[in-house]
């Protein structure tokens, strides 16, 4: 019963729980990634984080990004000693940023994207709070993973049907053809393939074309 509406709440909600419950966090937020590496932010709890989840898809850099591209946990406990990204660090310094932690949204060997806590004061995490962060973003991964099977089985009933659709129309026009020109049911499939070569356009379009004008004629 999952939709994406229910899904973004509830990962606002996921967000939320992790900025109230892991200690010293002040912000959080989840990243999405898609398969073309397109990033965006889909729950944040503040504009901070999502300004500083900006910076590192702009800037192509950053722990959350890192978090997603490793499979694995990063944490980041004082900006301005931190070397691992130059360009990011160095775009967030005047934000009320210093220390954050990132865990990958993981599904079996799929990942989906990364979420992350931040919080302003240094050093403010420890493997406890890596070990709740990892369970929080267990919990998002599952959603977003169970609304783009959805999605993606949506798509394959929605491809049969109009497969279904386009090959009954064919089966009518070809039939239009035996009964009108006096053709065999290959050549009447032969000459609609034909057409739609001729024409540069769908094989059902062209069978739907004719069914259409045949019908209209009649009337």
């Amino acid at each position: 019963m999952l939709d994406e509406d229910t899904v973004a709440s509830a990962l606002r909600l996921i967000t939320s729980t992790a900025r109230e419950s892991v200690p010293g966090a002040s912000g959080s937020g989840v990243t999405l990634i898609d398969p073309m590496g397109r990033q965006s932010t889909s729950a944040a709890s503040d504009p901070v984080v999502e300004q500083v989840d900006q910076l590192q898809y702009d800037l192509g850099e950053g722990p959350c990004l890192t978090a997603w591209a490793t499979t694995s946990v990063v944490r980041m406990d004082d900006v301005a000693a931190e070397a691992r990204w130059p360009r990011w660090t160095t775009a967030v310094r005047p934000l009320p940023l210093c220390s954050s932690v990132s865990a990958p949204l993981s599904v079996g060997t799929t990942v989906l994207g990364a979420m992350k806590i931040y919080s302003p004061e240094p050093a403010a995490f420890d493997e406890r709070s890596e070990r709740l962060l990892q369970l929080l973003a267990a919990q998002a991964a599952i959603l977003v993973a169970n609304v783009q099977a959805r999605r993606s089985a949506q798509r394959t009933s929605d491809n049969l049907r109009d497969n279904l659709r386009s090959r009954d129309m064919i089966s009518t026009a070809a039939g239009i053809l035996v009964e009108r020109d006096g053709l065999t049911v290959d050549e009447a499939v032969s000459v609609l393939m034909a057409t739609a070569r001729r024409e540069d356009t769908a094989l059902g379009d062209v069978a739907q074309n004719l069914v259409e004008s045949t019908v209209n004629t009649e009337e």
